[in-house]
Parts: structure tokens; sequence; C-alpha cells
């Protein structure tokens, strides 16, 4: 059950929707509500400082942490209004350093009333303040976070240096809406936890379990949005999922098996970066609104992606007894420079409407006979209107690559 912090403001605004109710039901006529309060100062009206207390409440906790607290000096009309607007607590805007940091974070925890929205802090609170920690997620003004996020430093290089991340995290299980956990570990849970609100997960440099992820998965039942990005630990998972829209992917795994068993509204699945010696095997089983995918490339990497029967490796079509219509965005990186790798692409995707390509800085040149391949191309019935190519440097082999996709 949520709680919020009622403001004078607040109980106002009840006792007249009350008493408005009252009116409608006894059949009185309602009298126009007057218009929205102007601020007169020394250079014109105010219209911002006449607006309503919530809808400024919402319009500070949507600034950086030290601007929002800094509204209070404006007029005497902001004074009150930022304790209790939604809190909005953002590591970013505050001192780098971390003690003067941690000391601040204190205080505004401590006399904040408003309800929580956001919480941002760096991971390395996790390693050197865990007691001071324990104390911030214990009070009251946290007890409905939305949005907590454990941002990465790319300090702990060492993944047995990496915190577990604690129970008392998931003491906010039935309230958060996004979560983003950087640089932990993920213990494997011996029961489902449940998170029935989050609709957005960001894993990064996180060491998950194929038995964590598992039940993690099972216990967000309106997740749309799924990064996992540079984690490891796990090697073969399976993704079910009524809800999930979109999926980023890489890995620190030397391979991985991703397989989409079920996924009716997955429509943007995407391999984020690309690592020498790390191979992702992707099989989708079952996801029939995917309409944006990549990034498929062609090297020396064992990259795998299987569409029903259809098999892609290193941009190659191992194997082509359907076509995937669904699939409207693609991306690719490519060191083969070459139309036939396109022209197979276009097979398999017939209603591609956009192609993205990264070229590799190290590229090897594959025209061959690019008359025969133009006289190929417009054989094909095909949907595709934009070609982006990146890191295009004009080299003979690049232009007439462009030509012939002109």
């Amino acid at each position: 059950m949520e709680t919020m912090v009622t403001t004078p403001y607040a109980k106002k605004k009840r006792l007249e929707e009350h008493e408005m109710s009252q009116k409608e039901s006894h059949g009185e006529e309602l009298q126009p509500q007057p218009p929205t309060r102007e601020w007169e100062g020394e250079e014109g009206i105010d219209r911002i400082s006449g607006l309503l207390d919530g809808v400024l409440g919402d319009i500070i906790s949507l600034l950086p942490t030290k601007n929002g607290a800094r509204t209070q000096i404006l007029a005497s009309r902001w004074r009150d209004l930022w304790p209790y607007a939604p809190l909005n607590l953002n590591h970013n805007s505050l001192p780098v350093n971390e003690e003067v940091q941690a000391g601040l974070i204190s205080h505004i925890i401590a006399n904040h009333n408003g309800p929580a929205g956001r919480l941002s802090l760096p991971v390395l609170h996790l390693h050197h303040r865990r007691a001071t920690l324990n104390t911030w997620f214990q009070s009251p003004t946290l007890k409905n976070l939305q949005d907590l996020e454990f941002e990465a430093t790319g300090l702990v290089h060492i993944p047995r240096l990496r915190p577990l991340l604690s129970e008392y995290v998931f003491k906010f299980s039935h309230t958060l809406r996004s979560a983003t956990i950087s640089e932990c570990q993920v213990r494997d849970m011996i029961e489902v936890r449940h998170f029935p609100n989050l609709k957005q997960l960001g894993l990064e440099s996180v060491m998950i379990s194929d038995y964590a992820f598992h039940n993690l998965m099972v216990g967000c039942p309106i997740l749309d949005s799924l990064l996992l990005k540079r984690c490891y630990g796990f090697y073969s998972i399976r993704i079910n999922s009524t809800s999930l829209k979109s999926i980023g992917l890489s890995t620190n795994t030397t391979k991985v098996t991703i397989v989409i068993e079920d996924a009716p509204l997955l429509e943007r699945f995407l391999k984020l970066e690309l690592f020498i010696g790390k191979c992702i095997h992707v099989t989708v089983i079952s996801a029939p609104k995917v309409e944006t995918l990549g990034s498929i490339s062609d090297c020396d990497s064992d990259d795998q992606l299987v569409f029903d029967t259809t098999v892609i490796q290193k941009l190659d079509v191992v194997s082509f007894t359907t076509v995937v219509c669904s699939v409207k965005v693609l991306a690719i990186s490519i060191h083969n420079l070459g139309p036939g790798i396109v022209i197979n692409l276009m097979r398999c995707f017939p209603c591609m409407e956009k192609l993205y390509i990264q070229i590799s800085n190290v590229q090897r040149s594959n025209n061959m006979c690019p008359h025969m391949h133009r006289d190929l191309i417009r054989c094909l019935d095909t949907s595709l209107t934009t070609v982006v190519l990146k890191n295009y440097r004009g080299t003979k082999s690049q232009a007439n690559f462009a030509s012939f996709l002109y």
C-alpha cells in the first residue's frame, strides 16, 4: 500500500473537492472557479508563482537536486515548496567529495517530507558506507521510492570485490518503477522477489547467475524495458514475458545463449557492443512484433542469430527457408564491404525500411561484379528507403558500395 505525506495545500484541495461533491449530490449549481493566482512583483506579473502548489512541486522535482533546493530562496511563495515536493535526489548535482556528498544526502533525507521520487547514488557508497546506506534506506522519507539508481563508477575492476545487492534494496520491491544497478553481485534468491510495478530494469557490470536472472524476470510481470550491459555470470537464459518491449544486451562472458521463447510484445532487440572473443547466440522462437534488430556483425566472433528456420552467422545467411516480415529497422557492423551481404539481408527481411551500416575501421573490400548485383537488387520487391553509413571516409571501395546502394 502506498502512502503520501499530506501538505497543507493537499488538505485544502481535498476539502474543496469534498464540498463540490456534496453540492453535486444535492443538485446545487456549481460556481465557476477563480482563475489562477497571479503574483505581481516589481518587474511585472509572475504567473509561474501563481500556479498551484502541486504543479510547482512537480516542476521542482524535475530540477537537479541542488537547483530544486535553491528554489526556497526565490520568494516567500516558494519557501515551503521544496521540502514537500516529490524528492529527486541525484548525486551528480552534489559535490564530488564522497564524505561531503554523503553528509548532504543524509541531511536531505532527514529533512524532506515529500513523497520519494528518485534516488541516484554512486555505487561506491555500497563499498564504503554500508551502515550509512542502511540508515538512508530505513528512513520513512524513502518509504515509497519509485526510481533507484546505483551508478557505475568504473573504479571497481575486480569482480570478487563487487558488493552484494543487499536485502534492504528489496524493501522497495513493491513501489519501484525503474531500477538501474551497476557493479554489484546479485545473490541467487531462494524465492522469487516480486516487483509488481517495475517497468524499466538496467543491469551494468553486474554478476548474476542464470538462476537469479530467471527468478528476477519471473518477479517482474509488467517489465517493458530490459538492459544487460557488460554483465557476466550467466551462460544460458530464456526469456518469457508478456510485457517486454525492448531488450539491450552486451556481455563480458565468453559465450552466452539467449533464447526468446515467448515475447508477444517485443519490438526491439539490440546488441549494444561488440567484443573480440565474446559471442552471443540468439534464438528467437516467438516474437512476432520485433521491428528493430541489431547489431549483426561479420567480425571474427561466433555470433549467431536464429529466427525460426533462418540462421544468420557473421552476416552470412547460413539457412534461409522463411522470411522475417516484422523487422523494419536493421543495424549491422561490417568488415567485408560488399553488396552481396546487403542483398541477402534484404531477402531475409523483405519489409526492412531502414538499414544502418557501421563500417569497420579495418575493412576488407568485396565489391565483386557490382553491375550483376545492381541488376539483381532491381528484381527484389523491397521496402528499403533509408540507408545510413557510419565511419564513411570516401575511399574507392566505400564509394563503390555507396553508389551501389544508391
